[in-house]
């Protein structure tokens, strides 16, 4: 058998073909992979900002209603400054957890926002009025809900 007999035998043959479907099998099972792989990171990076995001929606009750309290003659129900105390510890408790795990779901200015909102709130003094304390707070809480919940449009645009 000569060249020519060879070429021809196997570009008659099913070989080329074989090689050809895969080839294209290979490479779509590896885009289709890699899709789902950024696919599951941006559901995990989405759900590290909505369990932030609602964590300070929680922080951001609990202070309006102590200054809504204050500043008026109506009391709370016990049930319903308890549940609002809940959410607020739960709040701070992932707003914490976010900001020592932040960079790694979250954008490194994401990051930061939440650093800088854990060190004001520590920085606060309690000894300072009720409604001071909780106006400073809320203060605090509504600059970072704005910020962050801008990062998280720009960080999870796809």
């Amino acid at each position: 058998m000569t060249i020519q007999d060879w070429i021809r035998f196997i570009l008659q043959s099913n070989v080329v073909a074989a090689l050809v479907v895969g080839s294209f099998g290979v490479l779509t099972l590896r885009l289709g992979l890699g899709k789902f792989r950024s696919e599951k990171w941006w559901e995990r990076k989405a759900a590290a900002y909505v369990a932030v995001i609602e964590g300070l929606h929680g922080m951001q009750a609990y202070t309006k209603a102590i200054i809504d309290e204050a500043s008026s003659d109506y009391e709370l129900s016990d049930e319903y400054k308890k549940a609002l105390s809940e959410a607020s510890m739960a709040g701070n408790t992932e707003v914490r957890k976010a900001a020592t795990i932040g960079p790694l779901l979250m954008s490194r200015h994401a990051s930061e926002i939440l650093g800088l909102l854990v060190r004001e709130l520590d920085a606060q003094k309690v000894d300072e009025p009720v409604i001071d304390y909780h106006q400073a707070r809320l203060s605090v809480l509504d600059n970072a809900l704005i910020e962050l919940r801008y990062q998280a449009k720009r960080d999870l645009r796809t």
